[in-house]
């Protein structure tokens, strides 16, 4: 059994051939590909959020192991606690100089002993500042020296009289404390 199509049937039914063949493209390939796209483009967002947060963790690693050799490498000072002192108020005393704070009356005071380390103690009495200088030493403090710290510090009123027009010099006392491995 033939049946004969007329050449409008014949039109219809290749407009609906085409018509249903791009449904199912459409549905069957198209939105698979799509999601696929979308689910692959997700992926490779977050792994671009890993790779970068992967490289700050490197560069602060860095950073971080940087820091600790140079606290390591300040904390080891040879020799007896005589000449571990002495190298230890030369380094106060270059860094005094260096922000301007004439170092007066420093001593050093007692050393405890501590499982691994040891902790040397330092007073300089009556050094002569003003706040600049004094501010500018306790910074270099923070900044260079990671292993030293000011356990006191006393400012006593300035007296006259004035070095240079409002300028005002002071005595200030302190109490260092300084961080050494035991050898």
């Amino acid at each position: 059994m033939r049946m004969n199509l007329s050449s409008r049937e014949k039109r219809l039914l290749s407009i609906t051939a085409i018509v249903l063949i791009g449904v199912i493209g459409y549905f069957g390939v198209y939105e698979t590909l799509l999601a696929k796209w979308v689910e692959l483009n997700t992926e490779i967002e977050a792994l671009e959020l890993r790779l970068r947060a992967s490289q700050k963790n490197y560069l602060e690693e860095a950073k971080i192991q940087k820091e600790y050799e140079e606290v390591v490498s300040s904390l080891r000072i040879e020799g007896s606690d005589t000449d571990k002192q002495i190298k230890i108020m030369k380094e106060l005393n270059d860094l005094m100089l260096e922000a301007g704070v004439i170092p007066k009356g420093a001593k050093p005071l007692n050393v405890v002993e501590e499982e691994n380390f040891q902790v040397f103690y330092f007073s300089y009495n009556d050094t002569e500042t003003n706040m600049i200088s004094l501010t500018n030493f306790l910074y270099l403090l923070e900044r260079r020296s990671k292993v030293s710290e000011i356990q006191q510090i006393e400012i006593k009123p300035p007296s006259p009289p004035l070095y240079k027009p409002g300028e005002q010099r002071f005595k200030t006392s302190f109490k260092i404390a300084r961080l050494v491995y035991r050898s």
